[in-house]
């Protein structure tokens, strides 16, 4: 039995990019001890793994060699490090493996934190594709054909958190960080509900803020939305009550980007309003778009060219959701 620590990635998209790589390894090391080590600011991202690999969390000043040396001292109960595989490759990370004295140390050809390895891998377009190639270079082989679904479909656990409503499957699932976007782009969402018709959509916020203040001001929206829908609204208690929304819904618009690859690792279709994300995931099978909103009512669907109206955005809505 081997002991295997992965250095995680300090960026939350790339950590989630690389759940694909942590399956594989996990199914193909059935006797080794994995270890995942974590930033502060990545370890929600990393409840939503659907795989059993035990974590480490990295200290939250955690920026030069001397915070990876003071890292390592302070996990002496992993002594024996037989492969440390680098997923964020700074110089940072790769001073913590290279004071681990692992034998076998692997990381991205990136900078001078190469120097600190014993092999590297080129760096490539996409940060899946990489993960994937680092476990290729521990395990001695190819992976194929790899295709990623974290769920069954079936709900973790029954939820009774809902404001209003009772829990009706089948809907579009709206994933928030806070209230305030909802009200900054109430046109948008007006216009876009409008071209939703006879459909439950439920919203959820990760922040609950003010309860009653943000109660207050839903209400006032909900006034104005097109009122065949059904409007349900609900605030995130954890992963697992997110996770029962994602998988049972039609599909999902959020936020934020990393909530969209989650989305897409569970297996449903989804669309990000951060405008950020250029490379779809390459080992999900459910399909992530990144869309940011534009002026006078326009849409610019990221990877493509020119805007599009809300009209349009509606209609591959409704397709794409099955609406």
């Amino acid at each position: 039995m081997k002991k295997v620590l992965i250095h995680g990635s300090a960026s939350v998209e790339q950590l989630i990019l690389s759940f694909p790589a942590l399956h594989v390894l996990k199914k193909e090391s059935t006797d080794d001890e994995i270890y995942l080590a974590l930033f502060d600011h990545t370890k929600e991202a990393a409840k939503y793994l659907a795989c059993d690999i035990k974590s480490l969390f990295l200290p939250v000043k955690y920026k030069n060699i001397f915070d990876a040396h003071r890292f390592v001292a302070n996990i002496k109960s992993l002594a024996n490090i037989d492969c440390f595989l680098d997923f964020e490759s700074s110089v940072t990370s790769s001073f913590a493996g290279y004071n681990l004295k692992s034998p076998i140390r692997i990381g991205l050809k990136h900078g001078a934190a190469k120097y600190l390895r014993g092999e590297n891998i080129s760096k490539y377009d996409f940060y899946d594709t990489a993960a994937v190639n680092l476990v290729e270079q521990y395990l001695k082989k190819p992976i194929h054909d790899i295709k990623v679904m974290a769920s069954d479909k079936k709900p973790l656990k029954a939820d009774e958190v809902f404001i209003k409503g009772e829990f009706v499957p089948d809907y579009v699932l709206v994933i928030l960080n806070e209230l305030s976007f909802l009200n900054k782009h109430a046109a948008f969402f007006r216009a876009l509900f409008d071209g939703i018709d006879n459909t439950i959509v439920r919203i959820v916020y990760y922040d609950r803020g003010d309860l009653t203040l943000q109660l207050n001001e839903i209400r006032d929206l909900h006034a104005s939305y097109n009122s065949s829908n059904k409007y349900e609204y609900g605030f995130v208690s954890d992963h697992t009550f997110l996770i029962n929304q994602i998988i049972q819904s039609k599909g999902v618009i959020a936020e934020k980007t990393w909530h969209s690859l989650i989305c897409s690792y569970y297996g449903v279709t989804s669309f990000s309003l951060e405008g950020v994300w250029r490379l779809p995931p390459q080992y999900f099978i459910a399909e992530m778009n990144s869309f940011s909103i534009k002026d006078q009512g326009e849409i610019k669907l990221i990877g493509s060219d020119g805007e599009i109206g809300i009209d349009t955005f509606a209609d591959l809505l409704n397709e794409k959701f099955r609406i």
